[in-house]
């Protein structure tokens, strides 16, 4: 009797820790995608009275719910934290996120396919006034057929503007990856928008900061076609490694800047860019790395009074390190030869030419 007794209470208990154990799971790992419209949030969506985000559970129900595109304006009302939890954007942004001096950050994003990666998926919006703090992205994609294009703010932005927005602590790892990627420390790839006033990492803290990856990588955008960066500085360090059949376009502020009323101003690196990839010694293999940017082919134009103001003159030096390259057809500077016409001073970084072995 004693045992009949015992055992539905045990039988209860059992199912009790199932189902908790089953919530906890949905929590732990799927909680990014509960669903909430952003009629819950405080705020009308109105430039003036912006819904508000208080939590990681607001910016998910409005980011991470469905592809749609989101728009209406948005306010941080605190800093926000995943706790380490993975973070998947699904929904694209074409209206306004004033950060409001917050911080988002805290989380992991998984690279596991081509696409667009970061905080936000693309931007065709604004993003102004945000720290991001603590992300990190990695992969275990060794091809696809579509680009990869990731960004600690945005993977892609299509004529969006993404203005005094700081990226710290935090790190992207596409080392591997064979297919077309871009890597950027603000956007991956920048068409036809600006950055303005941005930052990736801080001074003397380069080291928590990094970049690594094998073709278009920058310290504020890794592609930029048509795009305008203005103002902004990289801190942060930048690795290109060596993959078969992919030549590395790697800068300082954008690994390409293409033309079309492109434009890099008044933007200084202090990071330092290194080749980490494995011995080569094949003179068909034309690295280009620069202290601004890999490939120019659009204006670069310095303020030398705008940066001697802003204290970046004497720092305005990171370092473009050829590493173990043995032969070099090209060189390690701005790019080909006839980029020089466009950079008027020598910040855009000297020419390092290799020597064959």
């Amino acid at each position: 009797m004693t045992h009949t007794k015992k055992k539905p209470f045990f039988l209860l208990a059992a199912g009790i820790i199932l189902v908790l154990s089953i919530l906890m799971g949905f929590i732990g790992v799927n909680s990014l995608n509960a669903r909430a419209d952003s009629k819950s949030l405080a705020g009308a969506g109105t430039a003036e009275d912006p819904y508000l985000i208080t939590s990681w559970q607001d910016f998910a129900s409005v980011f991470a719910t469905d592809e749609s595109t989101v728009y209406g304006n948005y306010k941080l009302a605190n800093d926000i934290s995943f706790y380490g939890m993975g973070w998947a954007p699904k929904a694209d942004f074409a209206g306004t996120l004033d950060g409001n001096g917050k911080t988002i950050g805290g989380c992991l994003i998984n690279v596991d396919s081509g696409g667009n990666y970061g905080i936000f998926k693309r931007i065709y919006g604004t993003v102004k006034n945000l720290t991001v703090d603590n992300v990190i992205i990695t992969t275990s994609l060794i091809s696809s057929d579509n680009a990869v294009s990731v960004g600690f703010i945005a993977g892609y932005s299509y004529n969006g503007r993404i203005i005094n927005c700081i990226v710290k602590n935090s790190s992207i790892d596409l080392g591997k990856v064979k297919s077309q990627s871009h890597i950027g420390g603000i956007v991956g790839y920048l068409f036809h928008g600006r950055i303005e006033n941005c930052a990736f990492g801080e001074l003397q803290k380069a080291e928590n900061t990094t970049l690594r990856g094998n073709q278009f990588i920058g310290g504020i955008s890794g592609f930029s076609q048509a795009g305008v960066i203005l103002g902004c500085l990289n801190y942060g360090n930048i690795y290109c490694g060596y993959v078969e059949g992919v030549t590395p376009y790697v800068g300082g502020i954008s690994g390409t800047s293409m033309p079309l009323k492109a434009e890099i101003r008044n933007s200084c690196n202090v990071g330092n860019i290194k080749y980490i990839g494995a011995e080569n010694n094949d003179k068909n293999f034309k690295p280009r790395m620069g202290q601004l940017v890999g490939v120019n082919g659009t204006k670069c134009e310095f303020d030398t009074e705008y940066l001697t103001n802003a204290g970046y003159v004497s720092s305005c030096r990171g370092t473009v390190d050829k590493g173990n390259l043995r032969k070099i057809g090209g060189f390690l500077g701005i790019g080909t030869s006839n980029q020089a016409e466009f950079v008027s001073n020598s910040f855009a970084g000297e020419y390092i030419y290799g020597e064959e072995a």
